[in-house]
């Protein structure tokens, strides 16, 4: 039981100290995916981290609609 217990004390501090680690990331983001606007969607590019693996996505410009 005290293997158990000692295990589990392990796992969680390993857990705790990847999430701690992962909220203090400084950011060093580089460009994956880039798309244009469209005329029914969003430009956008999607940005990754080296440090962390993070991503976001960025919105260039705006849909800019049918041109009848």
């Amino acid at each position: 039981m005290k293997k158990i217990c000692v295990s589990f004390t392990l796992a969680l501090f390993m857990l705790l100290a990847f999430f701690v680690s992962f909220a203090a990331c400084e950011h060093d983001f580089y460009m994956i995916d880039v798309k244009m606007p469209t005329c029914e969607s969003d430009g956008y590019y999607i940005l990754k981290c080296n440090n962390c693996g993070d991503t976001k996505k960025e919105i260039t410009d705006k849909a800019y609609g049918h041109d009848w």
